[in-house]
């Protein structure tokens, strides 16, 4: 019997011992992260420091070469858009004359009318109107015009070169089962049937499309072809194993796999390849990751699978991924999300 206790203090020992061990670890990791986040935070060029403001960012301006961002400080004190200078001084947002924009300014409704689209933009698509026989439709807005109506598809989107998604009806699918319909707003690419739609940008975009069905047969089991699509609707680079493809911008696109990312040319060619840092999954792709792709020739904001960073066209990080969201504001501005904090970062230097 007292051999019997040694053994149970001793195997409670050893247990109590791997506890610690574990949780020293656990600490230890914590800290050396914390740390690599305070050297980050240092090492990089703040335009705006982070700091606790209702909004910020989201577009720049210039007056004199110097960028000014539109932010609201505190929603409880005063509930205007101002603007911020990189000195940290406050504007009233209609006080400050900026530069003219030297970028062509593009109009939209001759860019929409170019890319055949037959509604205007201020149309807008519904799906939960009181009409017993009508699904989805298309109104103006402050008209009672109804411009379109259809028993088959619902959640029409534009996804840009004269082409809308929408999904099925139909319920009885595992999956949201989508089509991409012309601007007549008829299915288009011999009825075929897609689980992910991307949006059209420089003649591409990221499908994955359901190679042995289409709308009249959706099989249970589905054979996915994964890829971009040319405006003739066929797969001219194949991704394999991908589970999201950004739009490209500038003949480059970046592509998720779940455990590596990487950037690819209007051919298909892998430019450069990282890890990950956290396996990912299709859904979380797709959710945190599309409305945060925007890139340039060399400079690409990346989802690692748990943080945002911006790496350049060689590889490097130019703001290390330790960010929970970053968006692109401009090619050398970036409002970063850190906790409870935004700020934004100043990449003219590199």
């Amino acid at each position: 019997m007292e051999r019997k206790g040694k053994i149970v203090a001793g195997l409670l020992t050893v247990v109590l011992v791997l506890i610690g061990i574990i949780a020293f670890i656990g600490f230890y990791q914590a800290a050396k992260w914390q740390e690599a986040v305070r050297e980050e935070i240092q090492r990089l060029d703040w335009a705006v420091p982070l700091g606790h403001y209702e909004s910020l960012g989201g577009t720049v301006a210039f007056k004199d070469g110097e960028p000014y961002f539109p932010l609201k400080a505190d929603m409880t004190v005063r509930d205007e858009d101002e603007w911020i200078d990189k000195n940290g001084q406050i504007y009233d947002y209609d006080a400050v004359t900026f530069d003219a924009d030297e970028e062509k300014e593009v109009d939209y409704e001759t860019q929409r009318k170019e890319e055949g689209y037959l509604f205007p933009a201020d149309a807008y698509w519904s799906d939960d109107w009181d009409h017993d026989d009508m699904i989805c439709g298309a109104k103006l807005f402050q008209s009672e015009d109804i411009l379109f109506e259809t028993d088959q598809f619902c959640s029409i989107d534009e996804i840009g070169a004269g082409f809308y998604q929408a999904s099925l009806v139909e319920r009885q699918y595992s999956d949201d089962v989508k089509v991409i319909l012309k601007n007549d707003v008829t299915p288009a690419f011999g009825r075929s049937v897609y689980l992910q739609i991307g949006g059209y940008s420089e003649g591409l975009c990221y499908c994955e499309k359901v190679a042995n069905g289409d709308m009249d047969n959706v099989p249970l089991h589905m054979k996915i072809e994964k890829g971009y699509y040319d405006q003739n609707g066929r797969l001219v680079i194949p991704t394999g194993g991908s589970v999201y493809g950004t739009p490209f911008y500038e003949g480059c696109a970046v592509v998720y796999e779940e455990e590596t990312v990487y950037v690819i040319d209007k051919e298909g060619n892998k430019l450069l390849e990282k890890p990950l840092r956290k396996t990912i999954v299709e859904n979380q792709t797709w959710d945190e990751a599309y409305d945060s792709t925007p890139h340039w020739k060399d400079r690409f904001v990346i989802f690692d699978g748990k943080y945002y960073g911006v790496m350049d066209g060689r590889g490097n990080w130019l703001i290390k991924p330790m960010f929970y969201n970053l968006i692109a504001d401009h090619k050398d501005f970036f409002t970063v999300y850190f906790g409870d904090k935004k700020g934004i970062v100043d990449l003219r230097k590199g």
